[in-house]
């Protein structure tokens, strides 16, 4: 776990600078290993998005993940109703299982070539010729 350990250091900074008014000091411990987990998965699976791509899939099944970093990872996302309440937990770990599959979507549209088509209603908005 060495290499997690620029990370887990990322992440106190982020929870003290950004979240400051937040006082339990568990829910502080949450964020900040949230935080740098979250920066590590993405950093380390940007390139290599097959590992994350099946994420959701075995999360929503309570299938163990295939990468410690992302079996800690839905572990976590599991305790987000021991810090916040019901609907804030659950607006959490919609956006933490959209940020896991942005990095998908991110590489597999790397290489793609961005159109307009004629009359398209964005091209009609935006004067798009």
């Amino acid at each position: 776990m060495k290499a997690a350990e620029p990370y887990m250091k990322l992440g106190p900074m982020i929870a003290v600078g950004l979240y400051p008014h937040v006082t339990d000091q568990a829910t502080r411990v949450f964020i900040s290993v949230y935080a740098g987990l979250t920066t590590l998965i993405d950093d380390a699976f940007a390139d290599k998005p097959g590992p994350i791509s099946e994420f959701n899939y075995r999360f929503v099944r309570g299938i163990p993940q295939e990468y410690p970093a992302l079996e800690t990872f839905a572990r976590l996302l599991r305790l987000f109703r021991e810090h916040w309440n019901p609907v804030m937990a659950d607006m959490l770990l919609q956006s933490s299982m959209m940020f896991i599959k942005s990095i998908t979507l991110e590489h597999a549209v790397k290489d793609a070539e961005v159109r307009f088509w004629p009359g398209s209603y964005f091209n009609t908005r935006l004067n798009v010729r």
